[in-house]
């Protein structure tokens, strides 16, 4: 990456969707039917950032980004023209936009303030925030995001005035095949060893197992980890008179200097993009099932989980969305085998108690990662 590819993967870098339904904060939200039946569901996804390395097998940049597109005042970009290129490319897009607000009856915003850039100081101030997530801006920001992002943020937002100012693409395509061997790798360990503890009883050989799952849960995670770490790292000092915490200012120089001391070192072979991906078609797929569930049943996001309102149909719909990603990550060899058992990445499940589907009688929550359910 030079400068301007390195800022534009850093801007456009976001972790997971973590956010509630604004409308039920701090209320005990009755799921009980009339008859009493618990309506509340728990739907996870399976190893997340795992299954996004591996199912989507054209989803993630695999060669260099290349300036496509830069605001000169006369030719102007459009959403039709980057459509289309979507295609074949990945994208990087940075967006000039005027005021703006979220549709009537969107649940789950998903524009966070602190990506909202303009000015010198880089600061922007929206009119009204939900939590860190903006409802409505009536001045113009600056925005820099995935092709995905931009998606969502299309589908849920009016923007009564945008242009497009810088494009990159790099051609789509999977992950390195280096990687997919390792992640496969863990993830049959952690699934055996999974399988092992469920089936001992309570003791020591028990904790061993867990304990050796509990590593393998780390490594497979971690190989997320490696990705998404910033090749360019802030340098934090103290001051010997104040004791106040400093940091260096990163000029494009010195971004470039260290970009440079970054790929001098040969263990440095991971590549960021596919950190900012991963993350990005995470929370693409946390959106989708949102929708497929409803707006209005909605409740609470966490990364890889959704709590929401249920019904029979909804979870016929989860079903048949099931069934049409198992079928395409055996198409597309995104799974494992062991004991004469496949796993597939990519499967959007039911929680479990005592072995059995979640039902939520009630629950609550407070903010981001503050919740409770019965």
């Amino acid at each position: 990456m030079n400068v301007e590819v390195y800022q534009a993967n850093r801007f456009a870098f976001s972790g997971g969707l973590v956010h509630g339904n604004r409308f039920v904060i701090s209320d005990i939200v009755d799921l009980t039917g009339d008859d009493g039946e618990a309506l509340g569901d728990h739907y996870d996804f399976r190893s997340d950032y795992p299954s996004q390395e591996r199912a989507r097998v054209d989803g993630f940049p695999c060669g260099p980004w290349e300036k496509y597109y830069e605001y000169d005042g006369t030719v102007r970009c459009t959403w039709e023209e980057l459509d289309e290129l979507r295609a074949e490319n990945c994208e990087l897009i940075t967006v000039l936009c005027g005021p703006m607000e979220i549709k009537s009856g969107e649940t789950l915003p998903y524009l966070q303030e602190s990506k909202c850039l303009l000015g010198a100081d880089m600061s922007y101030k929206s009119d009204i925030v939900d939590n860190g997530r903006v409802l409505k801006s009536s001045g113009y920001t600056c925005l820099t995001f995935t092709e995905l992002d931009w998606e969502i943020l299309r589908k849920q937002y009016v923007f009564k005035d945008y242009k497009i100012l810088r494009v990159f693409l790099s051609k789509r395509g999977p992950i390195p095949e280096f990687l997919k061997v390792l992640i496969d790798h863990y993830y049959k360990e952690k699934s055996r060893l999974k399988d092992l503890a469920a089936s001992l009883p309570e003791g020591p050989e028990k904790d061993d197992v867990e304990i050796s799952l509990t590593k393998a849960k780390n490594r497979l995670n971690g190989i997320y980890g490696m990705c998404a770490t910033d090749p360019v790292r802030l340098e934090y000092t103290i001051d010997p008179e104040t004791w106040e915490w400093e940091h260096t200012e990163l000029t494009a120089e010195l971004v470039e200097e260290k970009l440079a001391e970054y790929y001098k070192n040969r263990n440095n072979f991971m590549r960021y993009s596919i950190g900012v991906y991963t993350t990005a078609w995470a929370r693409y797929d946390i959106m989708k099932f949102y929708w497929l569930i409803g707006p209005e049943r909605f409740l609470y996001a966490d990364t890889d989980s959704i709590f929401f309102k249920s019904s029979p149909e909804i979870r016929e719909k989860i079903a048949e969305e099931n069934r049409r990603r198992e079928a395409a990550a055996i198409a597309n060899g995104a799974y494992i085998e062991y004991d004469g058992k496949r796993v597939t990445y990519d499967a959007f499940e039911s929680e479990t108690y005592n072995k059995k589907p979640e039902r939520i009688k009630r629950f609550v929550f407070l903010h981001a990662q503050a919740y409770a359910y019965e």
